[in-house]
């Protein structure tokens, strides 16, 4: 478990049992974000069967209130619906429409899409990876990332003010511990995206040589700059607007939606149907591996079906199967494939 999770979990149990010291370990309760992971894991998480709840004690008078007024919706849809992804893709610019199919059609989160470089593609296998910058997983060149970064771009990937920003954070590996990363539709979906990156390499793709500071960075402004979330996510958000002018029943739910993460939802939702329709609820397992999540109560975060009964279905069958083995890339690659042929009508 990563530091940040486990003390997550730590500050859950010491509210639990109503530590009312001063301690960092109390302290950290008091965060939001370890907050909002503390509820999910009172209903999902390894503490579940424990009933670890948190103690009212450790949130402050105002959090309450601030958490009781929230003027959004706890129910709102946070996946971008999976019927406009073709639109949204046919409207976007060559560089947003790339990012849009690895973010939708892999699950890649924003960070990770714009971690992307020429090595990660590889043309013959007509494969892509991503690679977390500040690692030194080696690229099917050879190069260490991390270290290669600084020998040959002089780029200091951890104390950068540009390349370490937060927006650009890779956070954990996607996929989980396979190399080239799953996409829900390969027939089409890879395809297309090679498709048009070889166009984009063809007509506006602007070279190594070519840029005022060098990096090997794949999204980049017309000035060389890298792309970054906000960036992307404002175009994002003028596109869903244009879908919803096109579409008025999705009006509510395409203004509602945060950025680009909906589109990793997106993922999510579409196999939580593959898994509901299929009926092969091994495709939760294969769920979690493409997505890079190790606890599979996680995966659940993403499935968020409409129905409740369905969303519980899943879960029981999730705990009753308890069979996290993953076989190999093939046997994945190929249980998506018969999924996607048994629902058949996504990306037509």
């Amino acid at each position: 478990m990563n530091i940040e999770s486990f003390n997550s979990y730590e500050a859950a149990i010491y509210s639990f049992f109503g530590v009312n010291n001063s301690d960092e370990k109390k302290s950290l309760y008091t965060n939001t974000k370890n907050i909002a992971f503390a509820k999910y894991i009172e209903q999902y998480g390894k503490l579940s069967s424990l009933n670890i709840k948190m103690s009212k004690e450790d949130i402050p008078e105002k959090k309450r209130q601030a958490a009781s007024n929230n003027s959004s919706n706890p129910n709102a849809p946070i996946a971008f619906p999976m019927e406009l992804f073709n639109d949204l893709i046919e409207i976007a610019s060559p560089q947003d429409k790339l990012i849009y199919l690895l973010c939708g059609g892999t699950s890649a989160r924003i960070g990770q899409a714009l971690n992307l470089t020429l090595y990660d593609v590889n043309f013959d296998l007509m494969q892509v990876r991503l690679i977390d910058p500040r690692s030194n997983v080696v690229d099917d060149y050879g190069n260490r990332r991390k270290s290669w970064l600084s020998e040959k771009y002089g780029i200091d990937i951890v104390n950068h003010p540009l390349h370490s920003a937060d927006d650009l954070q890779f956070k954990y590996r996607i996929p989980r511990t396979h190399t080239y990363l799953f996409w829900f539709n390969e027939d089409l979906y890879k395809h297309l995206f090679f498709n048009e990156l070889s166009k984009y390499l063809g007509n506006e793709y602007i070279q190594e040589s070519d840029r005022k500071e060098k990096h090997p960075f794949f999204f980049t402004t017309k000035s060389s700059k890298r792309y970054r979330a906000d960036y992307i996510n404002q175009h994002f958000h003028e596109h869903c607007k244009i879908l919803s002018e096109k579409y008025p029943k999705y009006r509510i739910r395409l203004s509602s939606l945060k950025g680009l993460h909906s589109l990793r939802h997106m993922f999510g939702r579409i196999m939580a149907q593959y898994a509901i329709e299929s009926g092969d609820y091994n495709l939760l397992f294969y769920a979690a591996e493409a997505m890079g999540i190790s606890n599979l109560a996680t995966v659940f975060i993403y499935f968020k079906p409409e129905d409740e009964a369905i969303r519980t279905l899943l879960q029981k069958k999730a705990n009753g199967d308890n069979n996290e083995k993953i076989s190999n890339d093939h046997d994945i690659r190929l249980s998506l494939r018969l999924a996607f042929e048994k629902k058949g009508h996504y990306g037509k």
